[in-house]
């Protein structure tokens, strides 16, 4: 009898354990794909949340870029764009700055041409190459008039050399430079198709 409830009691326990593996397979079973759709979730809401906050930069940028426009037109400062339509008379205009600035400041004028227009972006680069020499402090004082004045013009590229020139007995030796540079200003790339029409 001992030996009986021995055996009943081990199969009740075996059964007891059966019992619960299948409850734990079960449970996994219905937990796992539950597990896996809440990874899921949270995954779908980090990227919502960086959409969102993506969207939120967007529209802060936006507001200050508006912003920017106001403050643009308040301070007028379309006079430093040039409002001319055809970038060839932009071109013009720039070579005869740069002719004027070099005669205002002695500057011996070599070689000046108008330079194909690049497109860059939304603009088209417009400009002059310029070859010309002159004493060190009137390059600096061309470069400074052509630099600030209104409309803006950019120095885009530059070249320096010095020039020796012999001075004869009791003269003194002349400081030129050879300077080559680009001269260039921007034009917005609408502009030039609406005026080629």
């Amino acid at each position: 009898m001992i030996k009986a409830r021995l055996l009943s009691r081990r199969d009740s326990l075996v059964s007891l354990a059966i019992l619960l593996l299948v409850v734990l397979i079960v449970a996994v079973s219905v937990v796992s794909p539950l597990l896996n759709q809440y990874e899921r979730y949270q995954y779908e809401l980090a990227k919502d949340a960086r959409l969102l906050q993506q969207s939120g930069a967007v529209a802060k940028s936006k507001e200050e870029l508006q912003q920017a426009y106001q403050a643009f037109e308040a301070q007028k400062l379309s006079g430093w764009l040039y409002d001319l339509k055809e970038p060839a008379a932009v071109a013009l205009d720039v070579q005869r700055r740069v002719s004027a600035e070099l005669a205002k400041n002695s500057g011996q004028l070599r070689t000046i041409s108008l330079m194909p227009a690049k497109r860059k972006g939304e603009y088209l680069l417009v400009g002059v190459q310029v070859h010309f020499t002159a004493d060190f402090d009137a390059v600096l004082q061309i470069l400074e008039a052509l630099e600030t004045e209104k409309p803006l013009l950019a120095v885009d590229r530059l070249r320096l050399s010095p020039v020796v020139y012999r001075a004869r007995a009791g003269e003194i030796e002349r400081q030129q430079l050879d300077v080559q540079m680009t001269v260039a200003t921007f034009v917005r790339a609408e502009l030039e198709q609406g005026g080629g029409q």
